[in-house]
């Protein structure tokens, strides 16, 4: 470091002096604030360590902080100011310090400021020594540091101190023969003089200069000299302090190394550093790190060009970057901003830059300078538009999902309603989808899916909507079409198809089925809409017709529902009469061990067989039958989980909960009360909620799911990349999981972009505390690729299906058992 040895001017006599100082560093680029030495010492004055360059100035009190921040000032504008004596505040009730402070900038090739260093040494003490030294002479005899009297006429030592004897190898005698200049032989004898003529003139009160003693036997040591013309016993004499600083120069050698480490990690940062002073009216850049070289420029064309940064921040981008950065500008108590835009390289290519920067104030609060860094972030927000996509789109046919559809829709009816116009929704369904699938592959159903989306947007007006929203499902959202506007839509829907096409090998005719609901007659939400159309759907195909209106089968299809929701509800008030409970299991990745499951509903109905899951749970939720049939599930999981504990197997199992589960405080007391009664731990019960429901009322949510969370029941977030919700949000939910869905799971064994997500969505929850379970494992490829990423919990047909709970006791006995008896999957050997 140039000039190091000014750190040492500040220094006092004193016994232990060296364990008073503290060294500080801030760096201009990153204003970043580092505290090296023997700052302990200070802080058992009851000090905490500054952490930053204001809280340092924070410490000054205030009468002399404008002088220190002056100080500060002159230093950064280059002036090299002296050393400063100030006080610094110890800490409550421990009155003020007095300390000696000097300071040295460091610059680049250009004049730019880099850093900071400064030195803090305590001089209370040193004061004492010297106020009591006037007074007790004697006590110089004890002092660790050297002690000279000598003549001003011909410089030769009156007396010397014990430590002058001990440190030089020179015996008093010896001593009082010799002058300063014998000791200090690199010393210039003309500045010495000069020195002391200042002193004698009383120009100067002190003087001090670092330099070199040499010893009798020739070998030498850094010191510090403080030089002082004062009068004892009636004589001028001068006085000469000398304190060794081998510990110092020790210490500067080891802050050398490690400047040097941290230029070394600078060099291999992928951060591009920076930093623009105040010139005028404008930043310009004055400083750039050599990582510049890696976008496609050299620091030199950056350095000095004002306009630069601007011009190649994207058109697109440039007035909301420049809002915020003018905002945190004129703000003063706004030290740092993040502000993340699209870069142009060298090349001519975009990425992302994430941009962190702080503000560096005067001390009237101005903006002087800004220092930051860049990082190309384009893979990460590439995942990010990729997630966000696939949560709102179609993977195979690219367009709008359910969640979209129901989203545009919603904004189709509010503009209808605004204009007092009505509009058609129209559900496509490919009628013979399985059959494709079954007689030529799966690979033909794709492509006949991706033929139907093309048709159907062909069709669409610049102001309708196509999306599909199930497996063989599609929708339309028609604008401005009235019932007999409809009736001439439909039948154009079906002329689409009346014309075969080629897939593949295969020549195929593509049957469709239509079922319309029409705002305002049929529904005035998207919900509602959405369900009518889907009634007259499932209508149309029951009565074998190419489509279907909602107000031509509404009292039919009524009817028929009405009859399933009394029949439901019979069965919840018999004790579940025709329901079962299923359990799919789970698997722990890391060793293989089964570790619980999923309580699943299944209902037998008397005359119609077993009902799909999602109609009878829909009914429930519109019936407000959900709580008691969240209920029932939440009774017979307990008594299971008992059972299991009774056999010897701590499992777990969770139970499906919606947003009106949650709302429902009767509900909530029952797993309160069950808990305690059966005595288990209450970690063994899991609460799923998906996330579009978490997203519908997220207060509420929030208030249920921590008071869900104070009872020790651990809470999982299913179907996790469905809904509009982020990593980031659930960190403040009182979440312990997530639930990958099993469309980001199926196929990542074929898909790069579906391995990239999901790994992406375990490294974040695990960067958040969370853990991860993947559903929809459905092949050993992808299982094992689970268990690469780190993912810790997984379920899928793969492992097995859902099962009753007597069948699915029997897959557990017929697994092999770990160590501690528990049942282990057996997992493809990796090792």
């Amino acid at each position: 470091m140039p000039q190091r040895a000014r750190y040492t001017r500040v220094f006092a006599p004193g016994e232990g002096f060296l364990g008073r100082m503290a060294m500080w560093e801030w760096d201009a680029r990153s204003n970043t604030f580092t505290c090296h030495g023997q700052l302990a010492s200070l802080e058992q004055l009851g000090a905490p360590r500054p952490r930053t360059l204001e809280e340092l100035i924070e410490r000054v009190p205030r009468a002399e902080r404008g002088e220190f921040r002056e100080w500060l000032e002159a230093a950064r504008q280059g002036r090299e100011p002296g050393p400063l004596e100030h006080h610094l505040l110890a800490g409550p009730n421990r009155g003020q310090l007095l300390v000696g402070h000097v300071i040295e900038a460091k610059r680049d090739a250009q004049g730019g400021l880099v850093q900071l260093q400064g030195v803090v040494v305590d001089l209370s003490r040193v004061r004492r020594l010297e106020q009591r030294s006037r007074i007790l002479g004697q006590a110089l005899e004890q002092a660790w540091e050297e002690f000279y009297l000598f003549s001003p006429h011909d410089l030769r030592f009156v007396e010397v101190n014990a430590a002058a004897s001990q440190h030089t190898g020179y015996s008093r005698e010896e001593l009082r023969g010799l002058t300063p200049l014998d000791l200090k032989r690199d010393f210039d004898e003309t500045r010495f003089r000069d020195f002391l003529d200042s002193l004698q003139s009383r120009q100067k009160r002190l003087v001090s200069f670092t330099t070199r003693h040499y010893r009798k036997d020739g070998s030498s040591y850094p010191v510090e000299v403080r030089l002082q013309y004062i009068g004892l016993t009636g004589e001028a004499l001068f006085s000469a302090t000398v304190a060794d600083l081998s510990a110092q120069e020790t210490f500067n050698r080891s802050l050398g190394a490690l400047e040097e480490r941290l230029r070394h990690i600078m060099a291999v940062s992928p951060m591009v550093h920076y930093s623009c002073r105040l010139q005028g009216e404008r930043f310009v850049p004055t400083f750039v790190s050599q990582r510049l070289e890696d976008l496609g420029y050299r620091p030199d064309e950056v350095i000095g060009n004002e306009h630069w940064w601007y011009n190649r921040v994207h058109p697109e981008d440039r007035e909301r970057v420049l809002r915020g950065l003018v905002s945190v500008l004129e703000d003063p108590d706004q030290a740092r901003h993040v502000h993340e835009y699209r870069f142009r390289r060298g090349d001519g290519s975009w990425i992302w830059i994430h941009d962190e920067l702080a503000i560096v104030r005067d001390a009237r609060g101005q903006p002087v300078e800004i220092v930051g860094n860049w990082l190309d972030i384009s893979e990460r927000q590439r995942l990010r538009e990729a997630l966000e996509r696939r949560s709102l789109y179609d993977e195979l046919t690219g367009l709008a999902n359910r969640a979209l559809c129901h989203d545009r829709l919603e904004q189709a009816i509010h503009a209808a309603r605004e204009h007092g116009e009505t509009l058609t929704l129209v559900l496509v369904d490919l009628a013979r989808l399985k059959h494709i699938n079954d007689a030529h592959g799966f690979d033909t159903g794709d492509l006949a899916l991706v033929e139907v989306a093309a048709r159907l947007l062909g069709f669409a007006g610049e102001d309708d909507s196509v999306a599909r929203v199930g497996g063989d499902t599609f929708a339309l959202i028609l604008r401005e079409t009235d019932r007999e506007a409809a009736e001439g839509q439909v039948r154009g829907i079906l002329d689409l198809f009346e014309q075969s096409v080629r897939l593949g090998e295969h020549e195929l005719m593509l049957d469709v089925v239509l079922g319309v609901a029409i705002h305002p007659p049929d529904g005035t939400d998207a919900e509602t809409l959405l369900r009518h159309a889907d009634v007259a759907l499932n209508e149309a195909k029951e009565l074998g017709l190419e489509h279907c209106f909602y107000d031509q089968v509404m009292g039919r299809s009524a009817r028929s529902s009405m009859n399933l929701v009394a029949d439901l509800r019979h069965a919840l008030g018999n004790g579940g009469d025709g329901l079962d409970l299923h359990v799919q299991p789970k698997l722990r990745l890391s060793d293989g061990r089964i570790i619980g499951g999923e309580a699943l509903a299944r209902w037998y109905h008397p005359e119609r067989g077993e009902i799909s899951p999602a109609e009878f749970v829909e009914l429930a939720e519109r019936h407000r039958m959900i709580h008691r049939l969240t209920g029932w599930v939440l009774q017979r999981a307990l008594y299971t989980l008992d059972e299991w504990a009774g056999d010897g197997w701590p499992l777990h199992l969770a139970v499906n909960f919606s947003a009106l589960d949650l709302g429902e405080r009767a509900l909530l007391d029952e797993m309160s009360q069950r808990l305690a009664a059966t005595g288990l731990p209450a970690e063994r019960l899991q609460v799923e909620i998906t996330e579009t429901a978490l997203m519908r009322e997220m207060e509420p949510v929030r208030k249920a799911l921590e008071e869900i969370k104070a009872l020790g029941v651990t809470i999982a977030i299913d179907d996790f990349g469905t809904g509009y919700s982020s990593l980031a949000y659930l960190r403040s939910l009182p979440v312990d999981c997530i639930k990958i869905d099993a469309s980001f799971v199926r196929l990542m064994d074929q898909s790069r972009e579906d391995m990239l997500m999901v790994r992406h969505i375990v490294n974040m929850a695990h960067d958040l505390g969370l853990q991860v379970i993947a559903e929809g494992v459905e092949n050993a490829a992808i299982l094992e690729l689970l268990r690469e990423m780190g993912c810790d919990q997984a379920q899928g047909y793969y492992i097995a299906r859902p099962m009753p709970l007597g069948k699915f006791s029997q897959w557990l006995q017929g697994l092999p058992k770990d160590a501690e008896g528990y049942p282990v999957y057996p997992l493809a050997d990796t090792t």
